[in-house]
Parts: structure tokens; C-alpha cells; sequence
């Protein structure tokens, strides 16, 4: 009996065993462990190297199993029974996925040196484990995803990815949560060098005045990638196209802390947005029209051109002219931003409720960007509940004083008052809110 022990041993040895790396329907239902594809044994010449042998069981297809070959590390790999458990565990314990051959093929493709950890299985499940616990919002599916399109942070040390984690939370300030957040985010974080990183910081505090927590936090947590990217190749040259639409220092800093991920947009986004603005004659490219309308419309650069004229399509469907809808975005930026329902519902006030017609609207573009409850419903609920009949483009007049002393003839006191007892909303019952 142990001699055929001995003999199966040597058998497994010298060549690699093919059985499929896979399970059932029944099994996969009951475990939360992913399982390979079945490999068809007859595929695989017998003559063909160990590795491509175990590859192929593993369910890559012969052009995906032949690529990672060729990219193999130099020098002696483990053997081909240490192969197949490496397969075995990212299969079923690292990807946790429905596709695993194609998620392997994906693994091994962008990091060929994880065929050098046949040998290393234990020290890779250490390293899994500490992934896990930084990357605690993911479900283990997305997690496999993750690992696979990213899978140097498996070559990480284990300690180095607890301590580059609680850097960054304790420099950042951040939650748990919120550290969660960023890192689920960009879980490349984990392999930043925590000096590099800091000279990043430092740069946002230094020259662009984001110093302060809540606003570095901000920058941080929407656009992660700013502190691994290149300073001379990427963030001082995004910088250096906002600088010269003529932005000042204080704007700069606040269309970065409102949109972060102008700093690792691509240039030519960038200016395909400026272009919008410029084409539509919505401002003037010489002058400093530009600084001025992004000084009122922060937001500016978080929004694509398409989106942009979504808002323009939505204005002229609630009747405005292309003219028209033209001006309300230069006269009123915060349209661009505005969710298209609100859009509607203003209008839909404006004309059902105040009995306003379009040409007026035209005159008071505001009525799209206004605090609905605070300006147009509060005004027209006083001027009912006192007997004033005042025409919609009068009762959308800037500004409570001038509303007060030159429409409505009341005092601002008297207004306060009414918006305080709740009077407007008890008026509509709720009905435009």
C-alpha cells in the first residue's frame, strides 16, 4: 500500500494533475467560494508545458493561457502541483466570482509575478486578509474584481497595507466610514508611498491654499487619485489651464474643492467644456467672462458639455427659445446644475400657479434657480393671503427689500413674520413641495 502511495505521489510530481478545477451548480449554490470552468482534458496536448497544462485546467482558453505563459517571470517557478493550488485559491477564495477563468486570466495577464507564489500561499492569504479589512465596503465579489484589475496590492506586505491605511486616516482625519469610502474608491491607495502622498498634500495646502481639513478631506474623498498622480505630468498642468481662463488663487481653490476631479481630467475634457461655453456664445473668450461665469457657477467642471445641453434642450421644451435658453444659463450659471426635474417643477409654478406666460419667464430666469419655498411660493402665498394681485415677473423682483418697499408695499418685518408662522405652507398644504 505505500509503495503505491509512493507512486501516485511520484506521478503527481512529475506531471501535473488534470482534474478540473471545478464544482457543481449544487456546490457553487453552496458555498460562497467561486469555482473554475471545467477544462476538457483531451484540449491539452500532452506534451505541452506544466504550467500551460495547469492554466489551461483552470479554464483559460489555449490564446489566454498561452499569453500568460509567455509572460512568465525568468528563472525556475514553482512546480506545477504548487501551481494548480495557487489556482485552486485564487479561483476559489480571491475572486469569489461567477467568471473565474476570465478573472484569472485577467490576474496572472497584469501581474506575472504571482506565479512565483506557488510556494507562498499562506504569506498571499495574509495579504488577503489585511485587503479585506482595508476594503471593507467591498462584497467579496467586488473584491475578486478589484484584486484581479489590481493585483500588485497582492504583492503587497500585509503590515504595509494596515499601515498605509491608518496614515491615511489619521492624516485625512477620516472616519472609518469614510476611510472605507475612499479606499473602496481607490484601493491603489494601498500601494502609495506615504511620503509621496504627503508631498501632494502639502502641494494642495502650499499652492493652491486646500489646506484646511474639512476642504482637503473633500478633494481627497471625491477625487482619491490626486495623490498618486504626477505633480510636473499631470496636477500643475491642470492647474496651469485653469490659471489661464483667468482665474484668481481664491476661485482656484474653490473649483478644486467643488470639482476635485479637474485635477486628473484630461486637458482636452477640460477645454472641450471652456469650448461649450464659448461656442454658444454664452461668454465671451477675451475679458475674463469666462473667470466671471465659473465664479458663479462653481460646479462647472464636474458638468460634460452633454449634460450641459441636456439643460438646454429641457428649456426649450418648457418653451423658451434656443435664444432665449441662451441667456437664462448666462444670466443664471446654477441652471447647468439644476436636476431637470426641478427645472420642470419651477416652471410648471411659474406657469400653472402664477399664471405666467413664457415671454415672462424669459425676463426672470432666476425663477429656475431661486429657493423655491423661501422666494416664489412665500411671495406669491403674502400677496394672496393680503389681496395684492401682482404680475409673476413682479412678484420674481431680487431681493426681499426691493420686493417689499417697491411690489408688494409692506414691510420686511411683515413678510419675516408670515414665512415664521408657516403661513405659505399651510397655504399650498404641501402641494408644490
Amino acid at each position: 500500500m505505500l509503495l503505491a502511495h509512493m507512486w501516485l505521489l511520484a506521478g503527481a510530481i512529475m506531471r501535473p494533475a488534470l482534474r478540473p478545477l471545478s464544482c457543481s451548480p449544487a456546490a457553487r449554490c453552496a458555498s460562497p467560494l467561486s469555482c473554475a470552468t471545467t477544462a476538457v482534458e483531451d484540449a491539452v496536448d500532452d506534451d505541452a508545458p506544466p504550467l500551460l497544462r495547469v492554466l489551461r485546467a483552470g479554464g483559460l482558453d489555449a490564446a489566454q493561457a498561452q499569453e500568460v505563459y509567455e509572460r512568465r517571470p525568468p528563472g525556475k517557478l514553482p512546480g506545477a502541483v504548487r501551481q494548480e493550488l495557487l489556482l485552486e485559491w485564487v479561483q476559489r477564495e480571491l475572486l469569489c466570482s461567477r467568471e473565474p477563468a476570465r478573472l484569472t486570466y485577467v490576474l496572472l495577464r497584469r501581474e506575472p509575478k504571482l506565479l512565483l507564489a506557488g510556494g507562498r500561499i499562506p504569506r498571499l492569504r495574509e495579504t488577503h486578509a489585511a485587503l479585506r479589512g482595508a476594503l471593507w465596503r467591498l462584497k467579496p465579489e467586488r473584491l475578486g474584481f478589484v484584486l484581479a484589475h489590481n493585483p500588485e496590492l497582492l504583492l503587497l506586505d500585509p503590515e504595509r497595507v494596515r499601515s498605509t491605511a491608518s496614515w491615511l486616516g489619521g492624516r485625512l482625519g477620516y472616519s472609518d466610514q469614510l476611510l472605507g469610502e475612499v479606499l473602496a474608491a481607490a484601493p491603489r491607495l494601498l500601494a502609495g508611498d506615504p511620503e509621496a502622498m504627503e508631498e501632494r498634500l502639502a502641494w494642495l495646502d502650499e499652492q493652491l491654499g486646500i489646506g484646511e481639513v474639512g476642504r482637503l478631506q473633500r478633494v481627497v474623498r471625491l477625487a482619491p487619485l490626486v495623490l498618486l498622480l504626477s505633480l510636473e505630468k499631470t496636477l500643475r498642468p491642470r492647474v496651469a489651464f485653469v490659471r489661464a481662463l483667468g482665474v484668481d488663487d481664491t476661485l482656484l481653490a474653490n473649483l478644486i474643492v467643488r470639482s476635485p476631479r479637474l485635477l486628473h481630467s484630461p486637458e482636452a475634457a477640460l477645454a472641450a467644456r471652456v469650448d461649450w461655453l464659448t461656442d454658444n456664445k454664452i461668454v465671451e473668450k477675451e475679458g475674463g467672462g469666462i473667470a466671471s461665469f465659473l465664479a458663479r457657477q462653481p460646479d462647472f467642471f464636474a458638468l460634460s458639455p452633454a449634460q450641459c445641453a441636456k439643460r438646454l434642450d429641457t428649456l426649450e421644451a418648457l418653451g423658451l427659445s434656443r435664444a432665449a435658453a441662451l441667456r437664462a444659463v448666462r444670466d443664471e450659471p446654477g441652471i447647468l446644475s439644476q436636476p431637470e426635474e426641478q427645472l420642470k417643477l419651477r416652471a410648471a409654478f411659474f406657469f400653472e400657479v402664477l399664471s405666467g406666460t413664457v415671454a415672462q419667464l424669459e425676463q426672470v430666469p432666476h425663477m429656475f434657480t431661486c429657493e423655491l419655498a423661501k422666494h416664489a411660493l412665500l411671495r406669491h402665498a403674502f400677496c394672496l393671503s393680503t389681496g395684492r394681485q401682482l404680475e409673476p415677473t413682479a412678484l420674481m423682483v431680487k431681493g426681499n427689500a426691493q420686493f417689499c418697499t417697491e411690489v408688494a408695499g409692506c414691510s420686511e418685518d411683515e413678510l419675516r413674520e408670515f414665512e415664521k408662522e408657516g403661513k405659505h405652507l399651510q397655504f399650498y398644504a404641501g402641494a408644490w413641495l
